[in-house]
C-alpha cells in the first residue's frame, strides 16, 4: 500500500501509513522501495518525507 501511495502522490495516505507503522524500506518486485516510488513518478513532497522518516529511523537503531 505504501508504495501505491507514494506513486500516486497521495500525501495524507503516505503519512497515515507511516504513522501506522508500514514499513517504508519494504521494496516491491522491481526492488524498490516507497522512496524510490515517489521518486520516479516525480513526487518530491513525498520522497523526502520518507526520505527524513527513513533516516530518522537508520539513526535511531545506531544509538540503541
Amino acid at each position: 500500500p505504501l508504495h501505491v501511495a507514494a506513486s500516486a502522490g497521495q500525501f495524507q495516505a503516505v503519512k497515515f501509513l507511516v504513522e501506522q507503522g508500514c514499513n517504508i524500506l519494504a521494496q516491491d518486485r522491481w526492488g524498490n522501495n516507497s522512496v524510490d516510488s515517489a521518486d520516479l513518478e516525480g513526487h518530491t513532497q513525498i520522497s523526502s518525507y520518507l526520505s527524513e522518516i527513513s533516516y530518522e529511523l537508520f539513526l535511531n537503531e545506531l544509538i540503541f
